[in-house]
């Protein structure tokens, strides 16, 4: 019975770290930018009208940079996967940082996590909307845009 009593708490040890590893609380305490200097996108608010985008960065050697989504209906960020991996790198020599993540209509809040080797963690939030009608739509739309508008 002991056995099978620690098992269980070393589970919920092991359960535990994963879990907070995987989500982020809506509102951590630790947002800063002194770790990794985010190149794409270029303002902390961002349209773009590609579904498959790429988040870019530069930071040290050695930190670790998780990428999260929000998710409204929980009011969390949770770990993106994307093709079956996790959004998660380590910076190599250069610090050169690139993540590729899809995006869905409208707004997507992202939170960008930096774990430094020295155990410094900061939280970076940028929002990337996704526009639903690209340039190409408008183009081909059968309605003349130059009549509604007048």
């Amino acid at each position: 019975m002991k056995k099978a009593f620690r098992v269980l708490v070393v589970l919920a040890i092991v359960f535990s770290f994963v879990a907070s590893f995987s989500a982020l609380a809506a509102d951590p305490g630790m947002v800063g930018n002194n770790v990794i200097k985010i190149k794409k996108p270029e303002t902390y608010t961002s349209t773009t009208s590609q579904k498959e985008y790429y988040i870019s960065g530069v930071t040290s050697a050695g930190v670790v940079v998780s990428v999260y989504g929000y998710n409204p209906f929980t009011g969390g960020f949770y770990l993106l996967y994307v093709d079956g991996r996790a959004a998660v790198q380590t910076a190599g020599a250069s610090g050169l940082i690139a993540q590729k993540i899809y995006l869905s209509d409208g707004n997507n809040k992202i939170r960008i996590r930096t774990d430094s080797p020295n155990g410094t963690v900061t939280l970076l939030e940028v929002n990337i909307t996704l526009n639903v009608l690209s340039l190409s739509d408008i183009q081909n739309s059968p309605i003349d845009i130059r009549r509604a508008i007048a």
